[in-house]
Formats: structure tokens, sequence, C-alpha cells
């Protein structure tokens, strides 16, 4: 994930546990974290609109796992790219590709692998 990272320390075990969630539009648009993997792309996707991000135009980038509850709620929110540093599992490939989304995944370098979607990444 590229962009400003916070330091994060949870207070339940002491390690730095917490999710990262930014949106793009061609830039920084919003950027969140929670403990919840979940709460943080409801954060995300509530922000959007405030910041007057149009999803339809934007990726969702995240640091955890997208899984189908993930990935249905960035289709709910009108997001058709989600890309995450970490694998996703089976659901929320299979659920990506249904809906025709983009689900790119190990977003390091020298490129991430595309699950899904793939025309719309150049």
């Amino acid at each position: 994930m590229t962009g400003r990272m916070v330091a994060s320390i949870c207070p339940y075990c002491a390690v730095g546990c917490g999710y990262y969630i930014k949106v793009e539009d061609g830039g920084v648009a919003s950027f969140c974290e929670d403990v919840s993997r979940s709460s943080a792309v409801d954060k995300a996707v509530g922000a959007a609109p405030v910041t007057g991000v149009d999803p339809s135009r934007s990726a969702l980038i995240n640091t955890g796992r997208l899984s189908s509850v993930i990935v249905s709620k960035a289709a709910r929110a009108g997001f058709p790219v989600l890309v995450s540093r970490a694998g996703p599992p089976n659901a929320g490939i299979e659920l990506a590709r249904s809906l025709e989304m983009t689900l790119a995944a190990f977003a390091r370098r020298p490129r991430p692998y595309v699950y899904s979607g793939e025309g719309r990444i150049s």
C-alpha cells in the first residue's frame, strides 16, 4: 500500500494489528483505520460521499483479506476495484468474479496478482 501508514498499537495485545483502508480516485480521497477489517471498510465507504468521491471511479485499497463480506460491502457502495496486500479467500474471489469487479491482492512490487477484472489494470 502506498501513501501514509499510521502507527497503530492495539490496546488489547500491544501490537500493530489495525486494518488500513484507503480510497483513491487519482489521489488519496480518504484514509481510515480500525482493529476490525469490516469496520475499517465501513468507515472508508461512509467517508467517500462526504469527501466528494465517486466510488464508481475509485479503488478501495486495504491491508486486510478481501473476504466475500468485504467484496460485497465494496460492491454495494459501487467500488469496481479492490486491492489488498493480503491474499483473498476463494469466496471473495468468486464473488468478485460474479460481480465483474477487479480484485487484486499481494499488492507489492513488482506487481499485484489480479484475480478478476484484469481489463481495468494496466
